[in-house]
C-alpha cells in the first residue's frame, strides 16, 4: 500500500492512480517535462527443480509408507499481472509520495513433475522396499484467488529494484502411478521454508520510464539445498532449483506533472 501527501490515507490500485492524476492536474513550478507514467506489467515465469534423496530411512525399521529413496523432476510456468504501477519520467519530481508496489491481478500456475524412489510398502504378510513411479500436475499450494501477489520497488542510483512476489507456499499434485505415488515431492510445500527462492527480483533503468511498452528477460542463480525434514542421521537429501522470466511493461497513461 501507499500513502499519499503527508496527511493523506493509504491507497491502492485504482483508487491511488485516480488520486496521483488529481494531485498533478496544478502546475508545479520547475518540473513541467516530468511526467506521470502508469504501467500494467505481466510476468511469465518458468523454472524447474529437481530433489534426490537416499538412505532417509533409519536402520533396522520398516516405517510402512516411509519413503528412503527419491528422485523427483518438476518444470513449472508461472503467469502474473499486476496494474497501476505508477512512476515519474523526465526532469523535475513529483510533489507527493508516490506508490512503490502495485497489486496482482491474476496468478495462474501450469506444471508438472516425475517422481520415483522406494519406499516401505506391505507385500503379502510382509513390509518390504518396494520402488514407486509417479506422474503429477501442479498447482499453487494455497490458490491465490484474489491475486494479492505484489510487486514492489524502489528507486536508487537511477535505477529501478523490483521484487515480485510469484509463490508463497511451493506447488502440490495429484499423483497417479504405482505404489506411494502421492505428490510429495520437493513440489509438496517446500517452498515455504525457502522464500528468496519463490521471488523474481530484478532491475531496470529509470531511462525506460515513459516508452510505451519494454520487457525484461531475468533468471536466477541455480539454487541447492537439503530438504529439511527429510534428512536423517542414515541418509542425505538435496534439491535444486533454477528460472528464467519475461516481464513485459505496457504504458496505460502518460500525464504531464
Amino acid at each position: 500500500m501507499s500513502r499519499l501527501g503527508e496527511r493523506g490515507g493509504w491507497l491502492t490500485g485504482a483508487a491511488a492512480v485516480a488520486a496521483c492524476v488529481l494531485l498533478v492536474a496544478a502546475p508545479v513550478a520547475g518540473a513541467s517535462k516530468a511526467k506521470l507514467a502508469i504501467y500494467n506489467v505481466t510476468l511469465g515465469l518458468t523454472g524447474e527443480a529437481s530433489e534426490v534423496g537416499s538412505g532417509m530411512c533409519p536402520p533396522d525399521t520398516e516405517p510402512l509408507g516411509t519413503v528412503c529413496e527419491v528422485n523427483d523432476h518438476a518444470t513449472f510456468h508461472v503467469d502474473e499481472e499486476f496494474r497501476d504501477a505508477i512512476f515519474v519520467t523526465g526532469k523535475g519530481h513529483a510533489r507527493f509520495a508516490l506508490p512503490t508496489d502495485a497489486g496482482g491481478f491474476r496468478h495462474v500456475v501450469n506444471g508438472s513433475a516425475d517422481e520415483m524412489g522406494k519406499a516401505y510398502e506391505v507385500v503379502g504378510e510382509e513390509t518390504q522396499l518396494q520402488p514407486f513411479a509417479c506422474s503429477t500436475s501442479l498447482r499453487a499450494t494455497v490458490p491465490d484467488a484474489d491475486a494479492s501477489h505484489q510487486l514492489s520497488w524502489r528507486h536508487r542510483h537511477g535505477s529501478y529494484q523490483f521484487t515480485a512476489e510469484t509463490e508463497s507456499y511451493g506447488f502440490e499434485g495429484v499423483a497417479s502411478g504405482s505404489g506411494k505415488c502421492n505428490g510429495e515431492g520437493w513440489f509438496g510445500n517446500g517452498l515455504v521454508l525457502y522464500p528468496p527462492e519463490s521471488h523474481a527480483r530484478f532491475t531496470i533503468s529509470a531511462s525506460e520510464i515513459g516508452r510505451r511498452s519494454f520487457t525484461k528477460t531475468v533468471g536466477s542463480d541455480p539454487a541447492h539445498s537439503t530438504c529439511g525434514s527429510k534428512n536423517s542421521d542414515t541418509g542425505s537429501c538435496s534439491y535444486t532449483w533454477s528460472w528464467h522470466a519475461v516481464v513485459k511493461f505496457e504504458r496505460k497513461r502518460l500525464s504531464p506533472l
